[in-house]
């Protein structure tokens, strides 16, 4: 699936959520222009490119009926952020 914005270029954060039916979001994929993608250790779930600052695109892999669920992407401005496994869980 693909997702992009017409913001400036310096909003090049980009981040994938999955929500299930009853559950809030759960983020799933961050990626940054340049960067590796940080998969938080699901990558042999998911694959992420961000090919340019205003897009990206994510596939599911070995898709199954359990991913049949709602996916969002969200952009931010760019700073530093070293790795999923440093954030804390907020509250939706």
């Amino acid at each position: 699936m693909n997702c992009s914005h017409n913001k400036d270029a310096g909003q090049n954060q980009m981040y994938w959520y999955r929500q299930r039916p009853g559950e809030s979001m759960t983020l799933i994929v961050y990626t940054v222009f340049g960067v590796q993608p940080d998969y938080g250790g699901a990558q042999n779930k998911y694959s992420a490119i961000k090919d340019n600052t205003q897009s990206g695109a994510l596939t599911v892999k070995d898709l199954k009926l359990e991913d049949s669920v709602v996916y969002f992407c969200a952009v931010r401005k760019h700073r530093d952020v070293r790795s999923m496994s440093s954030w804390t869980k907020t509250a939706w």
